[in-house]
């Protein structure tokens, strides 16, 4: 039997696809306000093409948490969260490390930290939350 997701893993869901979309649109429509803001000194611009590369696959990421929703089922969804999770997860180190090296690091940049660990947290959560639904079907 398929059961719906619960309200936190759609949550989730949601974030996972809605990040990615925003970001998406300011790297194609507003690469500068991308390297003055999201991404400013001491870090090297990013070249356009490049933000446009990144773009692209945050866009597919909106694709293909819209279709987890669609689809409404465990079975898939966690796929999708088995790549978005770890990926969130393996960028809060590697922010760190940016972040305590010289010169210093923007204040967005801590934001980006404290909302990722939050994210993973959640994240986690639900996917105990599924499995355990999942395993007493």
């Amino acid at each position: 039997m398929n059961k719906s997701l619960l309200p936190l893993t759609k949550f989730m869901i949601v974030m996972s696809a809605v990040v990615p979309f925003v970001f998406a649109l300011a790297m194609l429509f507003a690469p500068g306000f991308v390297n003055s803001f999201l991404w400013p000194p001491p870090f090297e611009p990013i070249p356009a093409v490049s933000l446009r590369y990144t773009a692209a696959a945050y866009l597919a990421l909106t694709l293909g948490g819209a279709y987890m929703l669609s689809q409404n089922a465990w079975s898939t969804a966690r796929g999708f969260l088995a790549f978005a999770v770890p990926y969130v997860a393996i960028a809060v180190p590697v922010s760190l490390v940016s972040a305590v090296t010289p010169p210093g690091v923007p204040p967005i940049l801590w934001l980006y930290v404290f909302l990722a660990i939050i994210y993973v947290a959640l994240s986690l959560v639900a996917w105990r939350q599924e499995s355990a639904r999942a395993s007493a079907a």
